[in-house]
């Protein structure tokens, strides 16, 4: 009986313990289930989600990526399961700096920038938020997080520096280019009293011991008045003569000089397009532009053996084309006729690139620096742009870029004075000089009194309206100063041609022809004449204007 008792308990027990296990398997299973769900409603999530969700293990192999790291990255999820993570980073030792950064964070990194590599090989820069995940000993199993796409928000923030370097050149141009046209016009005057008083010295000087002395000043100063020149191209204040233009017959007319430039261990290719557009310029300017390029270019050889490739061509250029270039803020897109300057010389990194186009900033051991900053001069004054591009080692490439004249206007639609100007036959030989400078008052007076022509002066505007209403029937011309206090050139010329309407009057600058003169020729201004002036030069636009012949005799 007891056996028997025993033998039903212990079936009961079987019973109830089958019973148990059956209710606990289904209830693991349950749970396992709805785990599972909520598993997978996670990774449902995680795939849905903009930014990408990975995991690694310790040794940095990809144990689970969510769909948007195709969507990010161009692989399918089966690629990168498997892959190590370091190879999947842009710059070598990416992968290295990530974990420090982590280890230094503490396990928890939030909004660290990385630079990714594309399936297709290109920059994929990302932000990265990741942490340590640990398994159920505490030990860490490795890392994961999210990445995030920030290509756009990268591209924004370079487009704004840029912008913001654009800006800053060209408040840095201005400043400078105002300082650099002052100094530039004060310069010209005081070289107005060297050039003349050593042309006169010349002329009246019969030792010949001297002669020499006399004129390597007078060189001098024309080497003075050459880098005044390239000062008022720097400050864009070097338009001259302007009219249609082209890179090839440029290029052509100062060939030989190229050769000279470079050097027999240098080679030149020319690749010039047939057919290219004019722009309208300044030949000389335009020409200056060219041959800086290739001295820079030359001497960028540092004395070595290399090459130069001089090439022209045409391009339309928009809004998306001028971020990557200098001066470029207020240009409309269009045709642009570009002249291309290359060299396999030493190359410029970052910071000297930033810093070329700064006045007297030079890497040469000898120069003035002013060659490259007077090409942007020349460049904005022109309504130009250019781009650099160069590395250390690996050359240099200068590309500048004019609009085509295609449409434009010439000369002689902008200014007609030209054709309209009558010359006034009859000079008496007495001219009004009116210049605020005393050294630039006494040279013209002297150049022109050696002549035979009689001469007034005044240190003003205000003062040569006066002279001039005294003697107005007898002054045939008015050499006057377009700078000056008080009255200036302009204001002066209305009240002198309010007093007898068919005034011949010419301005002096030490700047070149400005927008006043422009303006003025519309109004009966007969000529302009830029300081530092010559004799032969002042004496022939005085001829120009009426009055005997005067044969300048020749310096020796």
């Amino acid at each position: 009986m007891k056996h028997f008792a025993a033998i039903v308990l212990a079936l009961l027990c079987v019973v109830l313990s089958y019973l148990y296990n059956r209710q606990l398997r289904r209830g693991i299973q349950k749970r396992t289930a709805e785990l599972e769900a909520v598993s997978s409603e996670y990774k449902d999530i995680l795939d849905h989600m903009q930014d990408a969700y990975y995991r690694t293990n310790l040794q940095g192999i990809i144990t689970w990526v969510s769909l948007a790291c195709q969507r990010q990255m161009g692989y399918e999820r089966h690629e990168l399961i498997g892959k190590q993570l370091s190879t999947l980073y842009y710059e070598k030792g990416g992968r290295q700096k990530f974990l420090q950064a982590l280890q230094t964070s503490g396990g928890n990194l939030q909004n660290y920038e990385v630079c990714l590599k594309h399936k297709d090989g290109s920059r994929l820069w990302s932000e990265v938020n990741s942490q340590f995940f640990y398994d159920k000993q505490g030990n860490i199993a490795g890392v994961e997080g999210n990445v995030r796409n920030i290509n756009e928000r990268k591209r924004a923030e370079r487009e704004s520096r840029d912008l913001a370097d654009q800006l800053q050149q060209a408040q840095k141009m201005e400043s400078i280019g105002v300082l650099a046209g002052g100094i530039a016009h004060d310069f010209n005057n005081l070289l107005v009293g060297v050039m003349g008083n050593a042309e006169l010295a010349l002329l009246d000087n019969r030792q010949d011991g001297l002669r020499p002395y006399l004129d390597r000043i007078f060189k001098s100063a024309s080497h003075g008045a050459d880098l005044v020149r390239q000062m008022l191209a720097y400050s864009g204040q070097g338009n001259i003569s302007m009219g249609a233009q082209n890179f090839n017959l440029l290029i052509r007319d100062v060939s030989e000089l190229l050769a000279t430039v470079i050097g027999k261990q240098i080679t030149l290719e020319q690749v010039l397009l047939n057919d290219l557009p004019d722009v309208y310029g300044d030949k000389n300017q335009l020409t200056q532009l060219i041959m800086n390029l290739m001295t820079n270019a030359s001497e960028a050889m540092q004395g070595k053996p290399g090459s130069i490739i001089l090439r022209t061509g045409v391009s339309h250029l928009d809004a998306a084309d001028f971020h990557a270039m200098y001066m470029a803020g207020e240009l409309e897109a269009g045709d642009f006729a570009w002249l291309e300057v290359k060299d396999t010389g030493c190359g410029m990194d970052a910071g000297t690139i930033a810093r070329i186009f700064d006045p007297f900033f030079t890497t040469k051991e000898s120069g003035s620096g002013l060659g490259l900053a007077a090409l942007l001069g020349i460049v904005r004054s022109h309504c130009g742009t250019l781009s650099v591009e160069s590395e250390p080692g690996a050359g240099a490439c200068f590309k500048v870029f004019f609009p085509s004249l295609g449409g434009f206007f010439t000369r002689d639609d902008v200014l007609q004075h030209s054709s309209e100007l009558q010359l006034h036959a009859g000079l008496q030989g007495l001219v009004l000089v009116v210049d605020d400078e005393a050294a630039v008052r006494d040279v013209a007076t002297r150049l022109l009194e050696r002549e035979g022509i009689r001469v007034l002066t005044a240190c003003d505007g205000r003062q040569a309206v006066d002279v001039f209403r005294q003697h107005a029937d007898d002054i045939t011309l008015v050499l006057m100063d377009l700078t000056m206090p008080d009255m200036d050139g302009e204001q002066a010329f209305h009240a002198i041609r309010a007093i007898r309407s068919d005034a011949v009057v010419m301005l002096s600058s030490g700047f070149s022809e400005s927008e006043a003169a422009q303006r003025l020729y519309r109004h009966g201004l007969t000529g302009f004449i830029q300081k530092p002036y010559k004799r032969d030069v002042l004496l022939k636009e005085v001829l120009r204007l009426g009055g005997k012949k005067i044969a300048p005799p020749t310096m020796q």
